[in-house]
């Protein structure tokens, strides 16, 4: 049976705060979010890694809680990551269809985690 996730955004940190995201200016890192798809930020882990690191989660996911219904609280890149494993985008796809441009936040996003 597949796993129902609600997915919540973690929103704020002091980086953020202080408008840094990865240790840069988080303007020049939105604009170039592309570069960083199989590039890793620096001292950091690249959109594919994340994707990596989110399959791995599901999988173990899966596992314990077939059937049933989970919360996850993360930030922007494991969201995209499960646009990009659960709904099939590309990252590319991911990027720009991200809430955060039109700034249309809710309280929770459900995914779905099909059998396996």
């Amino acid at each position: 049976m597949a796993v129902q996730i609600t997915y919540f955004v973690h929103v704020t940190t002091t980086d953020n705060e202080r408008g840094l995201a990865t240790g840069s200016a988080s303007d020049v890192f939105k604009q170039r979010l592309a570069d960083y798809i199989d590039t890793p930020f620096p001292n950091g882990e690249s959109y594919r890694d994340v994707e990596r690191r989110v399959a791995g989660f599901l999988t173990g996911l899966r596992l314990a809680y077939e059937g049933g219904r989970v919360a996850i609280v993360a930030h922007q890149a494991p969201q995209l990551a499960l646009d990009v494993l659960l709904k099939g985008k590309t990252w590319q796809q991911a990027f720009a269809e991200d809430w955060r441009h039109s700034g249309a936040w809710q309280a929770g996003w459900l995914y779905v985690l099909p059998d396996g």
